[in-house]
């Protein structure tokens, strides 16, 4: 976006001075702000080419409100404010023409306006090109960066009218698209081609909606060169540069959409406004040099900074299918609302008074329940009461994959938060003084002063992972470290660590590799599924026998197919659940593998 409105706006200061005929006396491709002080410098040499630019620039804009106006003003004449919208270019460029034709045509040699003047007629220097070994060490140098800047700019340009007129850009097809010209365009003289703003734009605004309009151009553009270049001879420059200055002015970026970018992504915006300065005060390469590397800086800085959440509870009740009596509208209603979970729920009357709709008494059950939120709050209610977790169990959240850029820093986040809200297992007093730990900055000799550190112990950890689409190599031997150097802190090897939610199985499987997720006697790292067989008693009024999944030693029953008869007239195709169906309605099947203890979908219930 910071590219195509610098770019944007670098036409358009590049089209102003041939709008007021001074274009000949500074350098329009120098930077912008340079064109721009120039042109001030310059505006008393302004002369009859005024008169050809200011007017037709005025008459397009005006031409594009009415078009629009009068289309939503009066919907029945739609199609004809539509083609008006169309062909206001084509009739102010024939209009202009007409009248320089009609002013000059007396003085054609010395007209007094700037005019296209003679274009010669046809294709000329076709041929294969003279590929000398000068051109190529010329070219060499200069080749990688007006390649990375042609096909930017071609895809920046291409994204963005595929933006406004609904259709999708599949880049590599694009730069398909771009060789091929070149390559066909080299054996015609042609000028290398890329995407262009100020023809893009102004296809645009003439309604074009295909790429088959490039035939007609072609098509067009022959017939020109062959038929019409008589009459470009009368063509005023300044109209052309006004026809250009109106196209491209929509490519430029609303102040509205740059106050919305702040809102969304400050970072972002200053990078938009930092692409947009360098290009209009260096040039635009710089601006799409700049553009390129903040972002990538900034999404590296956003990736080796992950922070990652510390999770609270917070208790919240959930009124499940009330009956809502006293109002009329609503004696009907019920809000449904499904809970899983074994949770408190009792039966409640809640009575109110309700100005101007009398009582209302809701007959209903509310449930009890909780749910796991950052501490800071950040995203919810600042009022809302923040449970803690329970003593000696810390929640942590990574937002971003644990991966090399990230995982140390994550990792440092989680053990400074155990020292700060648990106390240590080891011994504080009577370790020598050549025990001690190199950086223990405490005193000397350390004197027990009978001050009692209140803090729990450490029981469990708990990472929830469902935020965490990778973890490589490098992360998982963090967790190694961490775990280690936290068991020391603890003075407890049977610190438990739980993993919620996680995505990936590769993730899954790295972790069991380094003995997370199963008990801390080893355990079966093969997963295993067993469900509580309900019909099966066992020894116990309460107890029940074990029943293992008949899919876990048979995958492919999953995929046996039957025919089941619906009824006497069609037959359809289903799985083949017959030995399943009687387990699930017998069993209790579980989540995920019961012999893998710390891994879970939700975040567990501690005592």
């Amino acid at each position: 976006m910071g590219f195509m409105t610098g770019s944007a706006f670098s036409i358009i200061v590049g089209q102003v001075p041939g709008l007021f005929g001074v274009a000949k006396r500074l350098d329009t491709r120098a930077a912008t702000y340079k064109v721009v002080i120039n042109f001030f410098k310059n505006i008393q040499y302004t002369n009859i080419d005024a008169a050809f630019g200011i007017p037709p620039l005025v008459i397009l804009f005006f031409l594009k409100f009415i078009s629009e106006y009068g289309a939503k003003k009066w919907p029945r004449y739609k199609p004809w404010f539509f083609y008006l919208g169309v062909l206001r270019n084509a009739l102010v460029i024939i209009f202009t023409t007409l009248i320089s034709y009609l002013v000059f045509k007396d003085d054609k040699a010395h007209p007094s306006a700037t005019l296209i003047k003679t274009v010669p007629s046809g294709l000329r220097h076709i041929g294969a090109p003279n590929i000398t070994t000068e051109m190529v060490s010329a070219l060499v140098s200069e080749l990688p960066v007006s390649v990375i800047v042609l096909l930017l700019e071609h895809i920046a340009i291409s994204k963005s009218f595929g933006r406004i007129n609904d259709y999708k850009i599949v880049p590599d097809q694009e730069l398909i698209a771009i060789g091929v010209t070149n390559v066909i365009g080299i054996f015609f003289g042609a000028y290398p081609a890329t995407g262009s703003f100020s023809r893009s734009a102004l296809k645009a605004k003439c309604g074009v909606r295909t790429p088959l309009a490039g035939i007609y151009t072609g098509a067009v553009v022959l017939l020109a060169l062959y038929a019409l270049t008589d009459a470009f001879y009368w063509i005023p420059n300044a109209s052309l540069c006004a026809v250009i200055i109106h196209a491209v002015c929509d490519l430029m970026s609303h102040p509205k959409t740059t106050f919305k970018l702040y809102l969304t992504s400050p970072v972002e915006s200053v990078i938009f406004l930092g692409s947009v300065l360098i290009t209009v005060f260096v040039t635009i390469e710089a601006g799409i040099y700049f553009s390129m590397a903040s972002s990538l800086a900034f999404l590296l800085l956003r990736i080796a900074k992950a922070k990652g959440q510390f999770l609270g509870r917070i208790e919240y009740f959930e009124v499940i299918n009330p009956v809502i009596t006293g109002v009329p509208e609503f004696d009907t209603a019920s809000i449904k609302s499904s809970s899983s979970e074994k949770l408190q729920t009792k039966s409640y009357e809640i009575t109110e008074n309700i100005p101007g709709a009398g009582q209302l008494s809701i007959n209903s059950q509310v449930s009890r329940k909780f749910r796991w939120v950052p501490l800071d709050l950040k995203s919810h209610n600042p009022d809302l009461k923040v449970l803690p977790p329970p003593p000696g169990v810390i929640v942590f959240r990574p937002n971003e994959s644990f991966t090399y850029p990230n995982c140390s820093r994550q990792v440092d986040f989680l053990l400074d938060e155990v020292k700060r809200v648990t106390r240590t297992g080891r011994a504080t007093h009577g370790i020598k003084l050549g025990d001690r730990p190199w950086n223990d900055h405490g005193p000397r000799h350390p004197v027990d002063t009978g001050e009692v550190d209140n803090r729990p112990l450490l029981r469990a950890i708990v990472l929830d992972f469902t935020s965490v689409p990778y973890l490589d190599a490098t992360g998982v031997q963090n967790l190694v470290d961490i775990k280690n150097a936290i068991q020391r802190y603890a003075a407890n090897d049977n610190v438990e660590w739980h993993f919620v939610g996680i995505i990936s199985p590769w993730t899954k499987r790295a972790l069991l590799v380094d003995g997370f997720g199963i008990s801390t006697d080893g355990g079966q790292k093969v997963p295993k599924h067993y469900g509580i067989d309900v019909s099966q008693k066992a020894t116990g009024e309460n107890e029940y026998l074990l029943q293992e999944d008949p899919f876990d030693k048979n995958p492919s029953k999953h995929r046996v197919k039957r025919k089941v008869k619906i009824d006497e007239e069609t037959e359809i195709g289903v799985t083949e659940l017959s030995e399943k169906q009687s387990f699930v309605s017998e069993t209790y099947v579980p989540v995920l593998s019961t012999n893998m203890p710390f891994f879970h979908s939700e975040i567990p219930e501690f005592d």
